[in-house]
């Protein structure tokens, strides 16, 4: 796969770029950052063919069209997406019933995670769309996300070119930490979020009157009424 991407790239340029990164973020089995890392070193070793802002413009653009059409073909069919051959395998009915609680309470924080979480972005993005998310919202907080990957992998790429297996190795670490440190972070919130809300519940209840217990006399309340 890594050669094909090479090859694609290598002899297309930008627009083998824009289409390789387009087709990933639909949901075709690509590597999003093979293909980042690829454009990165292509405009190390051909800086006279291939501009550096140009390219982090064209590798955006990839990024973000192909992400909103997988969320667009999730909001236009909505559950009927599970039906389709391309979608049937991210998307299944099981995992639709357990998305849909969490999008409808932390949506924009899933769309952000989701972003650095190569293998499970295009399903969360295509269940964002099924379940209704704001697409104002989803393009917000997937471009942030995107605002912050993208570039960072281009530019190391470029600016390392001589040392690129390096730049590959730190890459994959650092996504092997990702894949901990985000799920662990959105678990320790979830939870801090339950325990404050129980402990609100606490207070309130605490503060009710108890069954049988004679609600207070206002005395001037009862003046009046004599």
């Amino acid at each position: 796969m890594e050669n094909l991407i090479i090859t694609i790239i290598d002899k297309y340029l930008l627009l083998g770029v824009f289409g390789l990164l387009l087709s990933c973020g639909i949901g075709l089995p690509m590597p999003e950052d093979v293909i980042l890392i690829t454009a990165g070193y292509l405009s190390y070793t051909y800086p006279q063919n291939v501009s550096l802002p140009v390219l982090v413009l064209v590798c955006m653009a990839g990024v973000l069209i192909g992400d909103t059409i997988i969320f667009m073909v999730g909001k236009r069919l909505g559950p009927r997406v599970m039906k389709l051959p391309l979608f049937k395998r991210i998307l299944t009915e099981a995992r639709l019933e357990k998305m849909n609680g969490y999008f409808n309470s932390y949506g924009n924080k899933i769309i952000f995670a989701g972003r650095f979480m190569a293998g499970i972005r295009a399903p969360l993005f295509l269940t964002a769309g099924v379940t209704g998310h704001p697409y104002r919202k989803f393009i917000l907080f997937d471009g942030l996300a995107a605002m912050i990957s993208v570039p960072t992998i281009v530019l190391l790429s470029h600016h390392f070119g001589e040392e690129i297996d390096q730049v590959k190795y730190m890459l994959i670490k650092i996504k092997e930490g990702l894949l901990i440190i985000i799920p662990l972070a959105i678990i320790i919130w979830f939870l801090y979020k339950r325990f404050a809300w129980k402990k609100e519940s606490e207070i309130v209840d605490s503060k009710k009157p108890e069954d049988g217990a004679a609600e207070p006399v206002n005395p001037k309340c009862d003046e009046t009424k004599k």
